[in-house]
């Protein structure tokens, strides 16, 4: 399975997927085991959706500050419009918590 550097989206088994699946850590969470291949969450969410998914994680720095946040929601962009880029027409599920949220909206 391939992955992309910046936020570690594992292709599902289909060239053309639906959606792309993103877990995002909150605050001081860096290297949340949620967000994790093998994790509870991402092994529900394949078993669900499996095939015609992209799933990833996409990390932050976890600092509680506006300037991190900030960061964290340009590149986050730059990883959705990479994900774009490869897949036209892809639809984006981001999940998040905390401070993980305001970066996604």
């Amino acid at each position: 399975m391939a992955e992309t550097p910046q936020n570690n989206v594992v292709a599902g088994g289909t060239d053309k997927p639906a959606y792309a699946v993103s877990l995002i850590h909150g605050t001081y969470a860096a290297g949340a085991p949620w967000v994790e291949a093998g994790s509870a969450m991402r092994l529900s969410l394949e078993a669900s959706e499996g095939e015609s998914c992209l799933f990833g994680s996409f990390g932050w720095s976890g600092d509680n500050n506006m300037f991190a946040r900030i960061l964290a929601t340009q590149e986050l962009i730059t990883c959705l419009r990479a994900i774009h880029l490869k897949h036209p027409g892809i639809r984006y599920v981001l999940i998040a918590h905390s401070h993980g949220g305001n970066i996604a909206v």
